[in-house]
């Protein structure tokens, strides 16, 4: 088993999620986490993943879903 190191999986969730605006939508998020988007939502409402809310709509930062991954490690 191969052992990445912090920088290295940060590297790889970087790249991984270039493709994705800076601001993640709930669905796209439980997409990337292989979780549901109610799932998403909770983690949101709980403040365990960090997220922008403007009215109804709630997006992700792209850099809070790498630090929610890294720390999930």
């Amino acid at each position: 088993m191969i052992k990445m190191t912090t920088q290295e999986m940060r590297t790889s969730l970087e790249k991984e999620l270039e493709k994705l605006p800076f601001f993640i939508s709930t669905k796209d998020t439980a997409d990337f986490l292989g979780i549901s988007k109610s799932s998403v939502l909770k983690k949101t409402e709980t403040g365990e993943l960090k997220s922008i809310r403007s009215g109804r709509l709630i997006k992700i930062p792209k850099e809070c879903l790498i630090e929610y991954v890294l720390n999930a490690m």
